[in-house]
């Protein structure tokens, strides 16, 4: 009996450690399971709980990119999830099962975007909620689709399971990621593409003191500041390092700020350096007025813009060519003319102001010649818009043709041009004052808007070239620039087709410059719009008119007109 009972009472003591020893070991498995992230079921057996929040202040694109979204997840599972703001109110209650778009007021949203630098989009798991965020609209659209392609590749019909560690990133603009952070503007931060591999951030809302503050910060990011400068309501910085330039600018007038970012190329036009001088600079403008040598009995070219300032080192400074085969070979014979130092005729800096042919028809045409080989060209210069600018227009003018152009000068700097801007080069200054990208991301109306307006200041003698700049750009730079426009010459915008009273009254030149056919015969001709108010204006506040005609107008710089009771007209005519 007490044998038995000895093994009794070991077997029950035996029971009794084990169970305490399991039921030690349940909460442990407990913590595992509950500490362990679970898979999130999206959509399960046809329904969900889940629903897209967009922000209530979110854009058209965002706003379609989440109807997208949703069609892409019921195309692939045949079940529908819901579309909200993230407006809370009576009727809408907030939901720990969402997928977050944008900058939404939840939380998530903003821990996610703490870590998402510029220009990139990122997706991040955050309890129980998918949250895509991103700084602008591009960069978030690119995440909604990341986003949908996964949910294609996970979804089953009446199913749909998110893994827990799930993420993703991607950009939507390659180079905007160089930029460092400005500040959290929310949805007032944009990007958009500039063409030519140059990429531009856009801020709305911000002040002249955040403006500065991010400039101070740029050394301590690794960039160098290689200009700072204002310009009437304007202030615009140059900063780069090894790899990238940043051309920064701030409108006072919009509390705009603008971060134009490209790869770092050879920016020796922009510094000032020693030279000798071995003549008087001068500026030329060369008339356009032919008819194409190939077909005789077409009308003649009324207009075209070219002109060349001949430097104090014997260098050229050409903005435009002309169209013509004519046009062209008068601007050669003027260069030949005009050049006083051995070797090739050297052009310091090509400027191309818009891709219409009749700026850029004549360059194209040297391009391909034998006389290309006559002229060494050490810098071209441009600011043609990407071909999403042109959509809206339904044109990309000669921006292609142009572009290959520029290649074929082999050697030549290819220089994306940025308001704010100053070439140095053998005593002249040449100052960009507007690209499109001033005004962007407005949508482009005509590429005549597109066109460079810059100044050329030689001997302190200033010539303001407005190409063929329209209403929009010429109300900008009147606004932003005011009586800073002060300039001793002016070419009449758009060969006189378009102006502005206010804008001419605030150059108030002595000296008018009408890249423009000579007579009425044919298209236009100054007789036709010499009285229109905008060129009245400016003709009357000028001591001489030169008109382009199909002659060649020099002037040397300094320059000083008569003194007449009004303006004397010189026709350009052979």
């Amino acid at each position: 009996m007490k044998t038995t009972c000895r093994i009794l009472s070991l077997s029950l003591v035996l029971i009794a450690a084990v169970t305490m020893l399991v039921g030690l070991a349940k909460p442990a498995q407990a913590a595992d399971t509950a500490g362990k992230a679970q898979t999130l079921g999206i959509i399960s057996g046809g329904k969900s709980s889940y629903v897209i929040v967009t922000p209530k202040a979110a854009s058209e694109e965002v706003e379609s990119a989440a109807q997208e979204l949703r069609d892409a997840i019921r195309k692939k599972t045949w079940v529908s999830l819901k579309v909200k703001t993230d407006l809370l109110n009576v009727a809408s209650k907030k939901s720990d099962t969402e997928i977050l778009i944008g900058h939404t007021n939840r939380a998530e949203s903003a821990e996610v975007m703490k870590d998402v630098p510029y220009g990139e989009y990122a997706i991040r798991v955050v309890n129980q909620k998918i949250v895509i965020a991103a700084w602008d609209d591009a960069s978030l659209l690119k995440g909604c689709e990341a986003f949908a392609e996964y949910a294609e590749k996970k979804g089953r019909f009446r199913k749909l399971t998110v893994d827990p560690d799930y993420t993703a990133s991607g950009v939507a603009f390659e180079g905007v990621g160089a930029v460092p952070p400005y500040e959290d503007k929310g949805i007032t931060t944009r990007y958009m593409d500039l063409a030519d591999e140059c990429y531009m951030v856009h801020i709305a809302n911000t002040s002249r003191g955040d403006f500065l503050k991010y400039v101070k910060s740029l050394p301590d990011a690794g960039f160098t500041e290689y200009s700072y400068r204002q310009a009437g309501k304007m202030l615009y910085a140059i900063y780069g390092n090894e790899d990238t330039i940043l051309h920064l600018s701030f409108n006072g007038l919009t509390r705009e700020a603008r971060i134009a970012v490209e790869d770092a190329y050879d920016r020796t036009i922009f510094t000032e350096v020693e030279y000798e001088k071995v003549c008087e600079p001068s500026v030329s403008m060369i008339g356009q007025e032919f008819t194409d040598s190939n077909d005789p009995a077409a009308a003649p070219v009324p207009n075209g813009l070219c002109l060349v300032f001949r430097l104090e080192d014997g260098r050229f400074i050409i903005v435009d060519s002309g169209a013509t085969v004519k046009s062209v070979n008068l601007l050669y014979e003027t260069l030949q003319k005009l050049h006083v130092n051995e070797g090739k005729i050297t052009v310091a800096a090509w400027i191309l102001t818009h891709p219409h042919g009749d700026h850029t028809g004549g360059f194209q045409y040297l391009s391909t010649t034998a006389l290309k080989n006559q002229i060494v060209v050490e810098n071209i210069i441009h600011h043609f818009s990407s071909d999403a600018q042109h959509a809206a227009i339904k044109t990309a003018g000669t921006s292609a043709n142009t572009r290959l152009a520029m290649k074929r000068f082999r050697g030549a700097n290819i220089i994306k041009a940025h308001s704010g801007q100053v070439i140095q080069a053998g005593g002249a200054e040449v100052e960009m004052l507007f690209t499109y990208a001033d005004m962007e991301p407005m949508v482009l109306d005509q590429m005549n808007t597109t066109s460079l307006i810059l100044r050329v200041t030689v001997q302190g003698n200033s010539v303001m070239v407005l190409a063929d700049t329209t209403s929009r750009a010429i109300n900008h730079i009147y606004k932003v620039y005011g009586n800073y426009l002060k300039s001793d010459m002016v070419q009449l915008a758009h060969h006189g087709v378009n102006g502005g009273v206010l804008l001419y009254q605030t150059i108030d030149a002595d000296v008018v410059l009408w890249p423009i056919a000579v007579d009425a015969s044919y298209n236009q001709g100054v007789e036709l719009i010499r009285d229109v108010a905008y060129n009245k204006v400016a003709t009357d506040l000028a001591e001489e008119v030169y008109v382009a005609g199909n002659a060649v107008f020099t002037l040397i710089l300094p320059y000083t007109p008569a003194d007449n009771e009004s303006a004397v007209f010189y026709m350009g005519k052979e």
